[in-house]
């Protein structure tokens, strides 16, 4: 695990407001509706989807599940469009299976708690995988 700066993105796709106890059956839901219409988004930067938790208010998590984009100027409808300032995180490679994310993430949490560093009260998160969801994922967990 290591401390890293990214550079703003500009990312497009579709996001859901939900309970945490919801959110079993509503990101499947979410990945399954984003997978059928990410070919809409035509100015697509790179191959990776995001899969991103921009807060968590009390028990409501705002998900986004989205592609990083060159403009923010084409927005298929019934997608939105978001910018991600530059920002520090923890990093951390996750390999294995996708079931095991959140383990990755408890565990990028505690290192960067045992290091001195705060994670953010908005407990932003980034998955970034490659196009068909399978391999290698870069997690990002936002800290202060």
């Amino acid at each position: 695990m290591e401390i890293v700066s990214k550079i703003p993105l500009k990312a497009i796709g579709l996001k859901i407001i939900c309970k945490e106890e919801e959110l079993g059956v509503e990101m499947p839901k979410l990945w399954r509706l984003f997978k059928e219409r990410i070919e809409e988004v035509s100015n697509r930067s790179n191959l990776n989807v995001i899969d991103i938790c921009l807060e968590r208010k009390g028990q409501n998590y705002t998900q986004f599940i989205c592609c990083e984009v060159d403009s923010l100027e084409e927005i298929p409808e019934g997608m939105e469009g978001i910018i991600i300032p530059e920002q520090r995180y923890v990093y951390f490679e996750h390999e294995g299976n996708e079931v095991d994310i959140w383990k990755s993430f408890g565990a990028m949490e505690k290192w960067a708690i045992d290091n001195g560093y705060y994670i953010h009260s908005s407990e932003f998160k980034m998955d970034f995988s490659l196009s068909e969801f399978n391999g290698a994922h870069k997690l990002y967990l936002k800290i202060d």
